[in-house]
């Protein structure tokens, strides 16, 4: 069996991963993000993003900042 995880892989293999808005953030919560293959050991994360999104969109990671992922919106969501 392949192990298709992405466990203990640096940040900078994360970067670039896309994945699906499943909560939106709303006011002190921050968004969950999830993602087909898990990164780094979880395939649901929080977010942060400077565009709205809403549940069904997909983004694309470009930073991590301690335990939260900062996405930017796919152009074609």
């Amino acid at each position: 069996m392949t192990d298709k995880t992405k466990a203990g892989i640096s940040r900078e293999a994360v970067l670039g991963e896309s994945g699906q808005v499943i909560r939106t953030p709303q006011e002190e919560k921050r968004g969950i993000v999830r993602f087909t293959t898990p990164l780094l050991g979880d395939d649901e994360w929080e977010f942060i993003c400077d565009s709205t999104v809403i549940v069904g969109d997909r983004v694309t990671v470009k930073d991590v900042s301690g335990n939260t992922l900062i996405v930017s919106k796919n152009s074609n969501s």
